[in-house]
């Protein structure tokens, strides 16, 4: 098993710089993203290549010959592209950007949103104006906000970068010589806020309140930051702060002492080894001096309780090299489980796929089927556009029938508002004589023939005048015109004979019209009745393949909803095997942590054991010199 950090991510494959610096393309994994830690084993490699190793290039001798005798220039351009030095720019979030020999970027991890676009090969200060730029705009970066820069190279130029941001931002800086760590400046005022046990809550404004609770272990130096060191001064019994050396804050680098897998072993490594700001107060220049019984007592406890650390120390070590290894264990048990889950996958999978071949062959058929049907919806289009032009043919006439009725109508209502106009005058005048007969009536008084005569005059009035109400022919045909010698009689028997005459005009214009209507009723009948036929047979000669297709859509309908199942089930399957991608992902951020905090604690116990040392050393000294 091996571990390593994701540096960058390929259509087909990741790029993964190991813990011994070799480089090593891996398959893709689901949602790793770069800058992540990872562990992979053999079977892990991408085998579309060969393995690239910088650690090759300068071991293999018969490599480096093959690649002086294709050209020079191919070795050193990737001379060119080695790392040469990490710097960490820490914002909340946390970067990480790997530069060459000539501090051109190589590469960038850590948040996508702050890495600069294009950013290979643009000098450092240029990338991290960029993010800084980017920082600002995505309101992470707010005016004199901390900025911790930290760097594994003292000849990585930062001047430029510093001149231009110290002044609106309060700018950390934190050398150190150790086997590069992805973020050190965080994992640096961590560690500082633990020797002084200090809590401060992970948040968006953990390192402004972390360098406001660190401000007395930092120097302001030309409004950069850096942290307060303590150095020994040959003219004085005192430790006093000074200005800041940046090599004191280091860790160690894992080639320079052998570290056995028990720690505790360890004893024969270099005493003279630097040690981070845990030194205590009490260790102090070589002091030649005796030295009182309370101090040696107070010595003595010092080593006692270091020894108390030192043994803490490793049990934290072990305890978590042992979850480790139990975590790892995990891991494999979920990896089989993974591994049968693709299986059961692919198996469905294979299955939906056969299903999908028939489901084709069935679709293809029903294509066919659909195109020898076409023919009947052509034919069933001709027959329909026939009766269409029948009806269209039909318009002509039909208009002029129209054209005909409304004539009719036009012409009877002039000729009967002309005879209606004239018949008021008419029933005016007789309603006027027999007013007239009443007053000869009672004029007659006891005079019974007269009145009698004048009474029958009247009811023939009124006879009159209920015929011109009824429109009848005449007002009283027949009667002698001598008997009443009224004009109003002959004035409306003229315009009533004058209406009739002319409703026989315009009847005949009607009949004419109700003739040509009937005509064009007749043709559209027979063109409907010939449609229908045309129709039935059409029906007739396709039903056998209308009923082969419908059938065929039913088997197709079957075949979808069996293939809606396996649908279901396979993403029913992805779902699992997500979930157990994600419980092994989870697996193996723990067991990240794990390593990570083991490396932790194999460092911490690695300086505390040379604390012991130089406390023992101390002790020996004090008692050689009584």
């Amino acid at each position: 098993m091996k571990h390593g950090l994701v540096t960058k991510i390929e259509k087909k494959f990741m790029i993964v710089k190991t813990e011994s610096n070799d480089i090593e393309r891996i398959k893709l994994r689901r949602d790793t993203k770069v800058g992540e830690r990872v562990s992979f084993e053999k079977r892990d490699i991408y085998k579309g290549f060969g393995k690239f190793s910088y650690r090759q290039i300068g071991t293999s001798v018969s490599m480096l010959i093959m690649v002086v005798l294709i050209g020079g220039y191919l070795f050193n351009q990737a001379s060119d592209n080695r790392v040469y030095g990490i710097v960490s720019y820490d914002v909340n979030p946390s970067m990480v950007i790997e530069v060459n020999k000539d501090y051109e970027t190589l590469t960038v991890t850590g948040d996508p949103s702050l890495i600069p676009e294009n950013y290979t090969d643009l000098p450092i200060q240029a990338v991290l104006d960029q993010m800084t730029e980017k920082a600002l705009t995505l309101d992470i970066l707010n005016d004199q906000d901390t900025i911790i820069i930290s760097y594994d190279k003292d000849d990585i130029p930062l001047d430029d970068y510093l001149s231009k941001n110290k002044s609106n931002y309060k700018i950390v800086l934190v050398y150190h010589e150790t086997e590069t760590k992805a973020s050190y400046g965080r994992q640096f005022i961590k560690e500082k806020l633990e020797e002084k046990d200090i809590i401060i809550k992970e948040d968006e404004d953990f390192i402004n309140n972390a360098l406001k609770a660190l401000e007395d272990d930092f120097m302001e130096v030309e409004g950069i930051y850096k942290p307060q060191t303590k150095v020994q001064d040959d003219s004085s019994d005192s430790v006093e702060n000074t200005e800041t050396n940046e090599e004191d804050v280091t860790d160690t680098k894992d080639d320079q002492v052998e570290k056995p897998d028990d720690p505790i072993e360890t004893e024969d490594d270099e005493s003279n080894q630097e040690t981070s700001d845990q030194t205590p107060d009490t260790v102090e220049s070589d002091e030649k001096d005796q030295i009182s019984q309370e101090e040696l007592d107070a010595l003595i406890k010092q080593i006692d309780d270091q020894k108390l650390k030192v043994d803490a120390t490793y049990n934290n070590f072990i305890n978590t090299k042992n979850a480790a290894e139990n975590k790892q264990v995990e891991m494999s048990k979920k990896e089989t489980e993974i591994a049968e889950s693709k299986v059961n996958l692919e198996k469905k999978q294979a299955g939906s796929s056969e299903l999908k071949d028939e489901y084709i062959v069935l679709s293809n058929e029903k294509v066919a089927l659909e195109k020898a049907l076409e023919g009947k919806t052509t034919e069933i289009n001709e027959a329909n556009a026939l009766y269409n032009k029948k009806v269209e043919n039909t318009k002509n006439d039909q208009e002029k029938v129209d054209k005909l009725y409304s004539t009719y109508e036009e012409e009877y209502d002039q000729a009967r508002d002309t005879y209606l106009n004239d018949r008021i005058t008419v029933i005016e005048m007789i309603e006027q004589e027999i007013i007239n007969k009443d007053a000869l009536i009672q004029e007659a008084g006891d005079n019974t023939d007269l009145a009698n005569t004048y009474k029958e005059e009247k009811s023939s009035l009124e006879g009159m005048l209920e015929t011109v109400y009824m429109e009848n022919d005449y007002l009283s045909e027949g009667a002698p015109a001598g008997t009443y010698n009224y004009e109003f009689i002959y004035h409306y028997n003229s315009i009533y004979q004058v209406f009739e005459g002319k409703k026989a005009e315009i009847n005949a214009i009607k009949d004419e019209a109700d003739e040509l209507q009937d005509d064009i009723d007749s043709d559209l009948k027979k063109a409907k009745k010939n449609l229908n036929t045309t129709l039935g047979e059409l029906e007739e000669k396709y039903a056998e393949p209308e009923a082969v297709l419908a059938s065929t859509n039913e088997s197709i309908a079957d075949f979808e909803r069996i293939i809606n199942n396996f649908s279901i089930a396979i993403d029913n399957l992805k779902n699992e095997l997500a979930g157990l991608e994600a419980a092994y992902k989870i697996l193996q951020d723990d067991y990240n942590a794990l390593i990570n905090k083991q490396s932790q604690y194999e460092n911490q116990l690695y300086k505390e054991r040379n604390l012991l040392k130089e406390l023992e050393q101390k002790y020996d000294e004090s008692t050689d010199s009584e």
